[in-house]
This record gives structure tokens, sequence and C-alpha cells, in this order.
């Protein structure tokens, strides 16, 4: 699970388990992100800047990227607080 949301977004939570890269770090920080063998739920705020972290990941090479449609807001699952590390 990927979240690209900034980290004031993620002060109300995020998804339990979730990586947090903001999307304008992505480029940078590609290598945290497992390029194959296991699904990766992208998801910011709404479902927009994830869409378009997906398609970026894709063209890098990235396999099994999944978009998270209505993004956090949409997701009814379990929340953990961030990581302040």
């Amino acid at each position: 699970v990927l979240d690209v949301r900034t980290p004031p977004e993620t002060e109300a939570g995020v998804i339990a388990g979730a990586t947090l890269i903001p999307m304008d770090d992505i480029e940078e920080r590609m290598a945290e992100i497992p390029r194959v063998g296991r699904p990766i739920l992208v998801y910011c705020a709404a479902g927009g800047r994830s869409a378009a972290v997906c398609e970026h990941l894709s063209g890098a090479g990235f396999d099994g990227l999944h978009n998270l449609e209505g993004g956090f807001g949409a997701w009814t699952g379990a929340i953990d607080r961030p990581s302040t590390a």
C-alpha cells in the first residue's frame, strides 16, 4: 500500500501498513517501491494524484499497480496513525 499524500494530509491517519511517499518525492524514492512480484494499492485524498502516480510508475516498469478510486475518503478498512520515523 502506497500513500502519496503530503505529511499534513496523513496526520488524520493512513491505511494500515501503508508506505508514505508524497507524490512530489516519488521520483527520488522509487527504489523503496517493489517493481514486480506483489500488487501495490496507491492512494491519495481523492484518487487523482494516485492515478497520476500509477501512470508514472507503470511507465517506469512497475507492475501490479492499483489506484484506490475515491482515495483515502473511500477506504473502509483499518486505519493507523502515521509513523513519525
